[in-house]
């Protein structure tokens, strides 16, 4: 038997779509069949997100880091977005570029970033997320200078270093979690710090982002108490309401250093 296969994605804009079919040339009349099936694409329900990331304003590091993030991360599937929101897939392409361009600017001498301008001054969410935005664009294939991929590798293996005095507890160990999750994902995995770190918090006081940073690291680690621990402290956070769950988060003090 002779089974073809076609799919096809695109929008409904008008409530109906029509296709062509062409039968293929020697089909026989009295047999065989057509199964035709829809579906959803999920990333199409990303368009309105993406729409709004690509289109925000902003030069800070933290924009820049953030839609270097998000586009870089789909960068295999862009072409899949057509929607009359979003730039061509070209246009998107060109834009990572520059923007990882404009957050390279601003990598300050000590590796970590500034927030506005270069020579202000490194921050710590700023230097971590950064950082992050350069781990994902490189593992998409885009091009990050190695001194630059050095430098911020270093400031967050320093991070205890880094963060103020006044920088609350909480606060504090969620920067230190996050730089070690952007460590792992820079190929530098410290799952030992990680457990230190879990054990200096304790797993009631420790910021539920700061777990889900940390997971990873001590999975990777072999951590299997470790992880156990925080998969049940997660489990327990949870408030799931039919088919969604959902986290509440907070800080004492201290969360505009996380932008929370």
């Amino acid at each position: 038997s002779d089974i073809q296969s076609e799919a096809l994605h695109g929008e409904v804009t008008s409530g109906h779509v029509s296709l062509l079919l062409r039968v293929p040339a020697g089909a026989a009349p009295v047999a065989g069949g057509l199964d035709v099936t829809a579906s959803v694409n999920p990333l199409q329900q990303l368009t309105d997100a993406l729409a709004g990331v690509t289109s925000a304003p902003g030069h800070g590091s933290e924009a820049l880091a953030s839609r270097v993030l998000a586009v870089a991360s789909l960068r295999e599937e862009l072409w899949s977005f057509t929607s009359r929101d979003l730039p061509a897939p070209e246009t998107m392409e060109r834009e990572v570029a520059a923007d990882l361009s404009r957050l390279l600017a601003l990598q300050e001498p000590d590796g970590g970033f500034a927030v506005w301008k270069s020579g202000e001054g490194s921050q710590p969410f700023f230097g971590i997320h950064a950082a992050h935005a350069l781990a994902v664009a490189r593992d998409h294939g885009y091009d990050v200078p190695w001194a630059s991929w050095t430098a911020s590798s270093r400031y967050l293996r320093q991070m205890e270093l880094h963060v103020p005095q006044w920088v609350s507890r909480e606060s504090s160990w969620a920067l230190r979690a996050y730089a070690l999750y952007v460590l792992h994902r820079m190929g530098e995995t410290q799952p030992e710090a990680s457990r230190v770190l879990l054990r200096e918090a304790g797993t009631e006081k420790l910021p539920l982002e700061a777990h889900a940073w940390l997971l990873p690291v001590l999975d990777a680690g072999g951590a299997d108490w470790e992880v156990d621990q925080i998969l049940e402290h997660l489990a327990g956070r949870a408030t799931v309401t039919g088919t969604r769950a959902h986290f509440a988060t907070g800080y004492s003090d201290g969360a505009q250093v996380l932008l929370h």
